[in-house]
């Protein structure tokens, strides 16, 4: 299996340099824990956006974003 870089992102104004091609998760967290939007992110959100290649992964709006980063953890580890 190819390795493509995984974003999961509260926001997806700013992608870092050379993120073209890499599967996209925003997510909706609704609240902060701890201050960390990322942690939020993984803890309690939702998808709210994805991009083709993270469509092509099995991810849809509406998912808990956990359930879809252990699915592609699951996935990268079949390898």
């Amino acid at each position: 299996m190819t390795q493509v870089p995984a974003i999961a992102a509260p926001t997806v104004t700013r992608l870092p340099a050379g993120s073209r091609g890499a599967v996209l998760v925003r997510g909706s967290h609704g609240g902060l824990v701890g201050g960390d939007p990322a942690m939020a992110l993984r803890v309690d959100g939702i998808v709210s956006a994805i991009n083709a290649a993270a469509a092509t992964l099995g991810a849809r709006v509406g998912d808990r974003a956990r359930d879809v980063l252990l699915a592609w953890t699951r996935l990268a580890n079949r390898g």
